[in-house]
């Protein structure tokens, strides 16, 4: 690009950094020369990088994932950043687990999470790391991820009888220390039976 000049002073380009593999490099200079004067130039004094850059656009906040369930993780990428590492915050210890590793390309990227891990929390995060140094590390908003309960009897159609046993089953995804059951009658108000741990 060639960029007119007048008198002596300062002057500055706004470089829109291109974003090929080729060009994301670690050892990048630049150079001014006169177009007049070929012999007239200089160069920058020291190696500087070019990096590619993403970011995460889901999960995010107010987003409510369920253990055992899926998840799908979007992201976005500018320049060729090759292969990363999606990741999720375990709360319980403060460390980045790996969920996946997936080749990306320049753009939106998506991965589905086939079954969110046991990882309850309000304050869950999930990242895309590159696996090569061609990148910043991108991490989600905060969202939340649950455990889930499945009610798997009394089924359509049981009959229970008053003073017998009426069996109550249920399966749960993720930990949980107590569940509390409950009845109702039509629409009216849920009513205790028992906390169970």
């Amino acid at each position: 690009t060639t960029t007119n000049i007048g008198t002596a002073g300062a002057y500055n380009y706004m470089w829109a950094v291109p974003g090929g593999l080729s060009d994301i490099k670690k050892t990048i200079r630049v150079r001014v020369i006169d177009n007049s004067d070929s012999d007239i130039w200089d160069y920058s004094d020291a190696n500087f990088e070019i990096r590619g850059k993403m970011n995460v656009t889901q999960p995010t906040t107010g987003d409510v994932w369920e253990v055992g369930q899926s998840g799908t993780i979007l992201w976005n990428v500018t320049g060729a950043v090759g292969d990363v590492t999606l990741q999720y915050l375990q709360p319980a210890d403060g460390l980045w687990y790996n969920i996946a590793t997936v080749s990306t390309t320049s753009g939106a990227n998506s991965y589905v999470w086939g079954a969110v891990a046991d990882a309850i929390t309000s304050t869950a995060r999930a990242r895309v790391k590159p696996v090569l140094d061609r990148a910043d590390t991108a991490v989600s908003n905060s969202f939340k991820i649950k455990g889930r309960v499945l009610v798997t009897a009394p089924t359509l159609g049981y009959v229970a009888k008053v003073s017998e046993i009426c069996p109550v089953s249920w399966a749960v995804s993720g930990t949980m220390n107590t569940v509390t059951i409950q009845y109702k009658v039509g629409i009216g108000a849920w009513e205790d039976i028992i906390t169970v741990s």
